[in-house]
């Protein structure tokens, strides 16, 4: 009996070893068109963006509406951009009219938010290696690990049937991008949000 267990589980394991890889390849499909649309400023990414990301426009939307300077104080650097970008360009009441794929599909077109395109000489940034965790969420590496810790990118989830991404998992790492030019370039985050 022993034998055909071993032998069943055997027979199993190449199959699920292909599951996994078919997972990873979807991922990274996933991310590359959502990363080559957003990068061009196309509203059709917001396709590719998970629920919760949407609610985290929606977020974006109502502090820019809403929050005041002490509150905005508290929101992470890369989406408080986002904040000023939508206060500085928007009509409060055209803004509040927007639901939160609008919102997203606004943010993309103006190229405030989304994969940046790639500089010259650059490639658009892409999954180095996906790891599926159970059946709905993957998390993507931007980079092999450097020998002090591991280049995470984005997460992404399985919703109807696809992959996407969740872009509010990438914002601490955006932050810590703007928080290292600012230390290279000598300005405040004052002068970096004014500048954005």
């Amino acid at each position: 009996m022993r034998g055909w267990i071993l032998l069943a589980w055997l027979m199993a394991a190449p199959a699920t070893a292909g599951d996994d890889l078919a997972q990873m390849n979807a991922v990274s499909k996933a991310w590359d068109r959502y990363a080559n649309l957003s990068s061009e400023g196309k509203e059709a990414s917001v396709e590719w963006l998970a629920p919760s990301s949407l609610k985290h426009y929606g977020f974006l939307r109502d502090a820019a509406l809403y929050a005041s300077s002490a509150q905005l104080r508290r929101v992470p650097m890369s989406d408080r951009a986002i904040v000023y970008a939508f206060r500085a360009t928007q009509q409060a009441d055209a803004l509040a009219a927007l639901d939160d794929t609008a919102v997203a599909a606004l943010c993309t077109r103006e190229n405030r938010c989304g994969v940046a395109g790639p500089g010259e000489g650059e490639s658009l940034a892409s999954l180095s290696h996906v790891t599926v965790i159970g059946d709905d969420l993957a998390m993507g590496e931007m980079g092999p690990p450097n020998g002090t810790q591991f280049m995470f990118g984005p997460e992404l989830v399985r919703d109807g049937g696809r992959w996407k991404v969740r872009v509010e998992s990438m914002v601490i790492n955006e932050t810590t991008l703007l928080q290292q030019q600012m230390q290279r370039s000598g300005i405040s985050e004052d002068d970096m949000m004014q500048a954005i």
